[in-house]
């Protein structure tokens, strides 16, 4: 994607409504950490937070705009069905930036986890949960 395009975007605006704007450039839906990456990187946002990929992910999960499923987000507006067809999006590494495949664990090329699972019961969770909601133990 030409670079560009993002620099367009008013990076003094609200989080989610760039993450609107990415989505709509890009043309097809990309991973919330990928998004938030792109939102930080090339159009220039400036995060006060730490975590700002976990803060976006909140954000996506609470507005009608967007549909996510396994960390993908498209806009609903584009009417795809998104869980019919998760493996046939291009991902790259939040961390490197590099092509990795869809059922990738960790990242081959700087070992960047792809996917995090609870320390004490092995169930699989996200990034950015501080408990794991199955057991409740802490990260």
């Amino acid at each position: 994607m030409n670079k560009e395009a993002y620099k367009k975007i008013e990076k003094n605006q609200a989080m989610i409504d760039i993450a609107y704007n990415i989505l709509k450039i890009f043309g097809k839906p990309l991973d919330y950490r990928e998004i938030s990456r792109i939102m930080i990187d090339d159009v220039g946002y400036n995060s006060k937070g730490k975590t700002p990929w976990a803060t976006l992910n909140s954000e996506i999960g609470r507005d009608n705009r967007f549909s996510k499923y396994r960390g993908i987000v498209e806009l609903k507006e584009w009417k795809h069905p998104i869980k019919d067809a998760p493996k046939t999006l291009e991902s790259q590494c939040p961390s490197c930036d590099k092509k990795i495949e869809p059922d990738w664990k960790v990242c081959p090329y700087c070992e960047f986890a792809l996917e995090y699972y609870c320390k004490n019961c092995d169930k699989k969770i996200e990034p950015d949960w501080r408990v794991c909601p199955y057991c409740g133990s802490k990260k």
